[in-house]
């Protein structure tokens, strides 16, 4: 009797070879998109995150020319130029009780200081803790007044550095409407680099936002737009820029954390996409089983049980009957 136990060894054997051809091609597959792919998808990460720095900056220099503007409403005006003389209680009470126009720009604090750094006259616009604080205005103005007062430069906008935190500020010297007289000192405006502050920079965007100091990046690299990305896990990314003073030293970092959702979204993908493709080489194999069985192991068994019938028996007569015109 025939046993067609002898001839599943042959499937076998052609179920093994394709199972490593396969295999061998889930294994290449995985490689690349683990690398190509993922590489092209972090480049993705970073390119979005820089893009979004450049926004969160764009707004910071867009603050920075909003105080600029309003601070040359009030420092280029005769009645200004008046009050830094007389210091007339008056021009207060007629120009800045109403303080809803530089409450809209979220401008902190205002500071009328003589060229002698002095501070003459300073108003809190907002009143939540730590604005308020005299060191950090003295700060300000010791160190802003008199480069301007020396005439070194017409203007100082931008972030300084205090020990009570970081300031947005705009300085302009105080002259006539029409821009002459001898300055009479220097206007400042100015808002705190907060948590309100950053609050209202990542509001727009899906960022968090946050301070950090020089130590904590001492050991980025900072490309020429001052930017720097870096992958903190496989769920968030973090980007940072520099933040320069108003004499273009680096006294901090802003740093932007966003969720890495296209890298997870990919993952998620590329996993589903490693399925289906070892999904669709099972019913492949199996498809190239089944018509190897039917085409060709399947006649090689007639053609053994006949042989072996024939050996069994020693007649020769008997005749292979086949299916088929194949060879």
């Amino acid at each position: 009797m025939f046993r067609w136990s002898k001839f599943m060894k042959l499937s076998k054997k052609i179920a093994s070879k394709i199972t490593i051809i396969f295999l061998i091609i889930n294994v290449v597959t995985y490689f690349y998109c683990e690398t190509y792919l993922t590489k092209s998808i972090k480049n993705i990460e970073i390119s979005q995150m820089k893009n979004s720095i450049g926004k969160v900056k764009n707004i910071i220099n867009h603050d920075i020319l909003s105080m600029s503007s309003s601070n040359l409403e009030y420092s280029r005006w005769d009645d200004t130029y008046k009050f830094m003389k007389d210091f007339n209680n008056d021009y207060i009470e007629a120009n800045l009780r109403d303080l809803a126009s530089l409450q809209q720009q979220n401008i902190d604090f205002v500071i009328f200081s003589d060229n002698e750094g002095k501070i003459v006259k300073d108003i809190a616009v907002q009143n939540y803790l730590g604005i308020n604080d005299s060191s950090a205005k003295k700060k300000i103005t010791e160190d802003i007044v008199p480069v301007i007062a020396s005439k070194k430069q017409n203007e100082m906008s931008g972030f300084i550095s205090t020990e009570k935190g970081i300031f947005l500020v705009s300085a302009l010297p105080i002259v006539k409407t029409d821009g002459t007289g001898e300055p009479r000192g220097v206007l400042i405006l100015g808002k705190a680099a907060g948590s309100n502050f950053l609050y209202r920079l990542s509001r727009d965007f899906n960022l968090s936002l946050s301070i950090e100091t020089l130590q904590d990046i001492k050991d980025y690299n900072f490309d020429k737009e001052d930017m720097s990305v870096k992958f903190d896990d496989r769920n968030s990314i973090s980007g940072y820029f520099l933040v320069k003073d108003v004499f273009d030293k680096p006294i901090a970092s802003i740093r932007a954390v966003a969720p890495r959702n296209i890298h997870n979204v990919a993952v998620k993908d590329v996993h589903s996409f490693v399925c289906i493709l070892i999904l669709i080489e099972c019913l492949i194999a199996l498809a190239i089983l089944i018509l190897l069985h039917q085409i060709v192991t399947k006649k090689i068994a007639v053609i053994k049980g006949f042989v072996d019938e024939v050996s069994a028996t020693g007649n020769i007569s008997s005749d292979v009957v086949i299916s088929g015109n194949d060879e």
